[in-house]
């Protein structure tokens, strides 16, 4: 009878996160990251193959002049993932019931005369929406599963509330929420496999015999996996195994027969980037290339130290306050480090220790601008939760029995959570191009640190924009909307401002930042990217761009972005980058005045200004 109940907490924990994590339904959240993961175990299911040689000429290579970053041509002649496959070794079995679900449907609809829907045509464009379905799906049922395994967890040392609320944490008031189940990505498996690793060693402190060493490999085949989804975690999997031998002496033994689960990533590296890369395998081309990298500058160092922690659109205590308490609930485990589960907390502790430095030292150590909140550090967030119950106990252990009274230090937890989860949902129902706009994220870093127009400020705004819009008549709005081109001109890269007029001639894959003074004409007050009211609004610059032929030009960027909210008769400023055509040869550029996500078909208003793009082919270096 006393398993019962934790079954049906279980249970329902489960079914609330699932509930929780799909209502803002399919937003974009998506990364692309996870394209090869979300691929492989259908294209193996359909076609039979473990390579993506047949998505070369897919619409994934469309507007790419590389290779896209999440494939690598292989020295063996495939093209395979950049990326561990763990992620899909885990995700597997969910993928093989997605599979059979996408084939029973074909199959009806094949009963009623559409024979072709028994085949996935994985590699035309109309399949990608139902990938990033059922990725979001993958998601979500591991970050719900690994919010279970983490409860479990608490159960062996907690009571239910200390355990209950410190999920809720774990489960809605980190990036859990925001990140790892809006998606399946390599964090969402990562932490899978730790809280499952924390279970089952927590687990064998309690249980002897037989049953201990099952849990031993068990834990063990997570450690083997835990490197194969995601290179860094490997410093859990070391934790791991040093506190297994310290603590188990000769049964530990038996975690280290499950570490063979790491072959399977090794043996796909051999075979597609050869033997000295068994390990490494497709990061080796990345840092070849010089897109993963380390500084060790001291400025560096500190800048990426204290923005982990609290730059205004990175910190993991800006974006998770109640982790805060995590700092006195591991002084707590440490004062208690006789205890065998103390000892494990501890090493795991450390680790995350490890992994933070290690991150102070790697060049983008933001995790990407696009990602809301800190993603890195999204890897450490079981253990650092855990701690936080450390505290949690602590603070329900003062209160008086059988009464329950709010005192400072609970009244303090109370308010971090609610602040952390507030910020976790802002980040799960929204998606602003916040690390893009108004320029990618590489060209003006400074931004993390801006107090105004942070990621949670932008985020934020959009989301208020969803429930109050602030344009009521859309139709009447663009009526309104009319403005008049300045001036427009470039910046170069060492500051060089050159004025735009007629004809602008720039070399073939040039990136240029445009900057145009314009003037508010219209009725309309102008919503510039800062107000958040992306696809709802925003008004912006358009640009198009026409070869010899008349035909468009694909664009990577095609938006100038204004700023602040001008009202009619003022001016503003809007700015972006543009990509030359790889090309060389004359085009013409249009910009137009635009609501975006308002209006289709800006091409039938009068444009703001074109003007004649000359793009000369790039100088031969001698």
């Amino acid at each position: 009878m006393k398993k019962f109940p934790e079954a049906v907490i279980c249970l329902l924990l489960f079914a609330a996160c699932v509930l929780v994590y799909q209502l803002n339904g399919q937003i974009g959240l998506a990364s692309n990251d996870n394209i090869p993961h979300t691929l492989l175990a259908f294209n193996w299911l359909e076609n039979g193959t473990l390579n993506f040689d047949n998505f070369r000429d897919s619409y994934l290579f469309v507007g790419e002049t590389n290779t896209p970053y999440y494939f690598s041509e292989a020295p063996n002649g495939h093209l395979t993932s950049t990326y561990p496959i763990g992620t899909s070794i885990v995700t597997f079995p969910l993928y093989l019931l997605f599979f059979i679900y996408l084939k029973l449907v074909g199959l009806v609809q094949a009963l009623g005369g559409d024979s072709s829907a028994l085949a996935l045509n994985l590699t035309d464009e109309s399949f990608n929406e139902t990938r990033h379905f059922f990725g979001k799906l993958a998601g979500t049922l591991c970050s719900a599963l690994s919010v279970v395994l983490f409860y479990l967890s608490l159960r062996l040392k907690f009571n239910q509330p200390v355990a209950l609320l410190t999920s809720f944490t774990y489960a809605f008031a980190t990036t859990t929420w925001a990140l790892n189940s809006q998606d399946l990505r390599q964090h969402t498996v990562s932490n899978l496999l730790l809280t499952g690793l924390m279970l089952c060693l927590l687990k064998a402190n309690r249980t002897t015999g037989q049953s201990r060493h099952i849990l031993l490999v068990v834990a063990g085949c997570f450690c083997g996996l835990l490197p194969s989804v995601r290179l860094t975690s490997a410093i859990f999997a070391a934790a791991a195994i040093v506190y297994s031998v310290y603590i188990y002496r000769r049964e530990s033994i038996y975690l280290l027969l499950g570490l063979p689960s790491i072959l399977l990533n090794w043996m796909w590296n051999s075979y597609y980037f050869g033997l000295a890369n068994f390990g490494r395998g497709g990061y080796s081309q990345q840092f070849e290339s010089g897109a993963s990298s380390y500084n060790f500058s001291p400025p560096h160092i500190i800048e990426a130290f204290f923005g982990q922690l609290i730059s205004p659109s990175d910190g993991l205590f800006i974006f998770s306050p109640v982790l805060l308490l995590a700092i006195p609930g591991f002084y707590l485990a440490f004062r208690g480090r006789t205890g065998a589960d103390e000892k494990l907390v501890l090493c795991l502790g450390f680790a995350c220790i490890g992994l933070f430095l290690h991150y102070c030292i790697y060049a983008p150590w933001d995790g990407g601008g696009d990602s809301y909140g800190p993603r890195f550090l999204t890897d450490i967030l079981p253990v650092v939760c855990f701690l936080v119950g450390y505290s949690l106990d602590a603070i329900l252990a003062k209160l008086p029995a059988r009464s329950f009274r709010i005192t400072p230090l609970l009244a303090v937890f109370l308010l971090t959570l609610f602040l952390s989860t507030a910020v976790q949902s802002v980040g799960a129902f929204t998606d602003v191009s916040w690390g893009k706009v108004p320029l990618p994220l590489i060209n003006n870093p400074q931004r993390r640190w801006y107090l105004t127009d942070s990621q949670i400020e932008r985020h934020s705004r959009n989301l208020i924009a969803q429930i109050a819009s602030p344009i009521h008549d859309s139709e009447l709005y663009l009526q309104q909307l009319n403005g008049k081109l300045d001036q427009l001109e470039t910046i170069r890269r060492n500051g060089t401002i050159e004025t735009i007029g007629d004809r602008w001639t720039v070399r073939t894959g040039a990136k240029r930042v445009l900057r145009a003074s314009l003037t508010n004409t219209g009725q309309s007050t102008w919503f510039g990217y800062q107000t958040g009211l992306e696809e709802q609004g925003e008004t912006r610059l358009y640009l198009r761009m026409f070869n010899a032929a008349g035909n468009p030009v694909r664009l990577k960027q095609d938006n100038l972005f204004i700023s602040g909210r001008p009202q009619p008769g003022e001016s503003a400023t809007a700015i972006g980058q543009i990509i030359a055509p790889t090309k060389p040869g004359d085009y013409r550029v249009v910009l137009w005045l635009i609501a975006e996500g308002l209006e289709e078909a800006v091409e039938t208003k009068p444009p703001l200004h074109e003007f004649t793009l000359t793009v000369l082919p790039r100088q031969k270096k001698n």
